[in-house]
């Protein structure tokens, strides 16, 4: 049976040669794109899919098949694409080339009625309607009208308003007012903030999407040790028995909750809680056992395990993290390693370095060239008695070891030359009897400063430090046969412990070692190991200053 007579046909034809005049073997195929069923309410008719495949002729032409090939035995016959006695109206074809030794070339052409005949070379590309999709039967339980349209209104797929969207996906932050009863309208955002100036009382939130997850940022005010309870559509979770908010003032605790609209309820995920971060020590104020080394939120470093991709500048030696590359910095990380750096101009802030056990790590920070700055940063060593140095910078041009806390090492900081210890924290050696455990060594050089220190060893008033536990002294500069220590400078700080305060001594050689320009001024210490041993060692040829420097008892240590 031929097409119904009131489809309009269009013949499409085409010719295909090589560039050396011989003619190419093969098909040309076209298929309306998409599949769809032309259906002819007129004739009573639907048009099924089907791919009409189309030969080459010895001159290159293309030649329909039976029943579908144009006037003069070559072309195609074609129902014409924007026929209107067929439906949908506005389909397309798809050619596809195939051709002996050719890849495979498909793309999509467009017949209108007019004009009636049309040559392939003449047909510019066009995409496919729905991008080839087929057939729409309907969209949203709406079907196509007469012109074969699906109009679509904001109910049909679900548009919310803007406000709603921003709360459910771009969440602002909103303010909560601090009131005795805290009102949550959660259509506003999914993360509100608050600092309680009391006891409050959080109520059932208001205008919830089911499934909506909503953050409560409980600040505490500048007393701290408020409280929250909860409106009774909140659930606990049976390992969160209560709501218990951090006490410090300036606190942070964030409680997480999700609504769950079947059972008008709000599920407790999780609440998590921050401490305060303490105020970075002023110029000139003396550290102490809380309040130096990385006092962020570890939850908020980086972790970094050995074998973990590096930061750039740096690679995995062994179980240590090595630096290759001048002005290398790291901040923001907690190594699960030791570093080890050989260029000049590094810079570690803000991390945590913790030595794990059993690797034989020597050092937690390394430096073998240049300069180095070390700050806001806690070393941790893993007193298994492995790990030597929690610090070890023997540079010669410059070191800064500032508001850091160091423990766990058989010694605190090894030094030379330049350098400049502030506001640290060292405590905890790792001893060892066969030890000679220091919390600073300094093997000589020009412009040693250590200042506003708190410099523990193990507590001899507490029975901690028996004689013989390795324990030497707080601070030692020891400067080697043939060299020079000149200006090293110790001020305002606290030491306890050891068989010394500190030890300063010109060690004997050829020629003798030589100390200048001592300077130890408002520095106090606990008590020692071994008082008979005189409680400091001096031995240098000037002292600068010496002033200020008290026992436990406060009386003055004259002198030396």
């Amino acid at each position: 049976m031929p097409l119904p007579g009131n489809v309009s046909l269009v013949t499409v034809t085409g010719t295909f040669v090589f560039p050396d005049d011989t003619y190419p073997t093969g098909t040309v195929e076209f298929r309306v794109a998409g599949d769809p069923w032309l259906k002819d309410a007129g004739a009573d008719t639907t048009i099924l899919p089907k791919t009409v495949s189309c030969s080459v002729n010895g001159a290159g032409q293309i030649v329909g098949p039976a029943g579908a090939v144009g006037a003069g035995g070559v072309g195609v016959k074609l129902p014409a694409t924007d026929d209107t006695d067929l439906a949908p109206n506005g389909f397309v074809y798809n050619v596809t080339l195939k051709f002996g030794g050719l890849p495979e070339k498909t793309y999509s052409i467009a017949l209108p009625a007019t004009p009636s005949t049309v040559d392939l070379a003449d047909l510019a590309p066009v995409t496919p309607v729905g991008g080839g999709a087929g057939l729409v039967l309907s969209v949203n339980g709406k079907s196509p009208d007469g012109s074969g349209l699906v109009t679509l209104v904001p109910g049909d797929i679900g548009a919310i308003s803007q406000a709603a969207a921003d709360a459910r996906y771009r969440p602002a932050p909103v303010a909560l007012t601090d009131q005795a009863t805290l009102t949550t309208d959660a259509s506003l955002s999914s993360v509100f903030r608050v600092t309680l100036g009391g006891n409050r009382t959080l109520a059932n939130p208001t205008n919830p999407f089911d499934g909506q997850v909503v953050e409560w940022h409980f600040v505490q005010d500048t007393v701290g040790g408020r409280g929250i309870s909860l409106g009774d559509k909140f659930r606990l979770p049976a390992d969160l028995p209560a709501v218990n908010l951090s006490a410090g003032a300036g606190a942070r605790d964030v409680l997480t909750a999700e609504y769950v609209s079947g059972s008008d309820i709000w599920l407790i995920k999780d609440l998590k809680r921050y401490s305060a971060t303490p105020a970075q020590l002023a110029p000139g104020e003396r550290a102490g056992t809380n309040n130096v080394g990385y006092l962020g939120d570890i939850a908020a470093l980086t972790v970094l395990n050995i074998g973990d991709p590096t930061p750039s500048g740096s690679f995995w030696d062994g179980p240590v993290l090595r630096v290759n590359t001048d002005d290398f910095v790291l901040d923001g990380y907690l190594v699960n390693a030791g570093i080890d750096i050989y260029n000049d101009g590094a810079i570690v802030k803000n991390c945590v370095v913790d030595v794990p056990a059993g690797l034989g790590i020597i050092y937690g920070i390394n430096s073998r060239s240049g300069e180095l700055t070390v700050q806001d940063t806690t070393v941790i060593g893993p007193s298994d008695g492995s790990a030597a140095i929690a610090v070890f910078d023997t540079s010669s041009t410059f070191g800064t070891i500032k508001r850091c806390d160091l423990s766990g090492f058989e010694d605190g900081i090894v030094c030379k030359g330049a350098t400049l210890v502030s506001q640290c924290y060292i405590h905890d050696l790792d001893l060892d009897p066969s030890a000679h455990a220091d919390l600073i060594q300094y093997y000589g050089g020009t412009g040693l400063t250590v200042e506003h220190c708190y410099l523990a060893n193990e507590d001899v008033a507490a029975g901690n430090a028996p004689a013989g536990n390795g324990q030497n002294s707080c601070i030692t500069l020891d400067t080697p046969s043939g060299s020079t220590t000149a200006n090293p400078t110790i001020n305002n700080c606290f030491m306890r412990g050891g068989v010394y305060y500190f030890r300063c001594e010109e060690l004997s050689g050829t020629p003798d070692g030589v100390i200048t320009g001592l300077s130890a001024t408002n520095n106090n210490f606990g008590s020692v190991v071994a008082p008979a041993s005189g409680e400091i060692a001096v031995v240098v040829t000037s002292i600068t200053a010496w002033s200020n420097n008290r026992k436990s008892d406060n009386t003055l240590i004259p002198s030396p």
